[in-house]
């Protein structure tokens, strides 16, 4: 019986909070607060770790994420996201948009962006590759292509 307790006392004390995904959101906003509206998960500066409250939802500027530190705080995204629209936590406890790699064969990075918008990729002409456009797909459908050298 000793066993098991501190085995469960070890498990609890190794747990490391994660704020809940998307489709967990509202099921833990409802049992914590009684309300997805005032449900909020997000980092905490001063402890390094996730932290959740009945706060409630605030939004915060294009580019940026809010934090705990202690209260509300502006938080640049980081590095790998970027947030274009207007940050809110409801549902959200950082920045949401994952960047683009641009690791698709002939391309390169031609922007890495900000963390209001996405990197940007281009062909590498250096390697002789170019942009394509098959009529057969949507305009907004690019499809990088080798250029094939024929000698004469």
């Amino acid at each position: 019986m000793a066993l098991l307790l501190i085995l469960i006392i070890e498990t609890a004390i190794a747990y490391v909070f994660k704020c809940p995904a998307q489709a967990e959101w509202r099921f833990r906003a409802n049992v914590s607060c009684l309300s997805e509206d005032k449900y909020v998960c997000l980092l905490n500066l001063l402890e390094q770790k996730y932290q959740d409250n009945c706060l409630g939802s605030e939004r915060s500027s294009i580019g940026s994420n809010l934090v705990f530190q202690p209260l509300f705080n502006l938080a640049e995204c980081k590095a790998g996201r970027y947030q274009p629209i207007v940050f809110t936590t409801h549902g959200n406890s950082g920045c949401i948009f994952l960047k683009s790699n641009c690791d698709g064969d002939g391309q390169i990075v031609y922007n890495n962006g900000t963390s209001n918008n996405d990197i940007a990729c281009r062909c590498d002409y250096t390697k002789g590759y170019v942009l394509y456009q098959n009529q057969n797909t949507v305009a907004s459908v690019y499809h990088l292509k080798r250029i094939v050298h024929v000698s004469e």
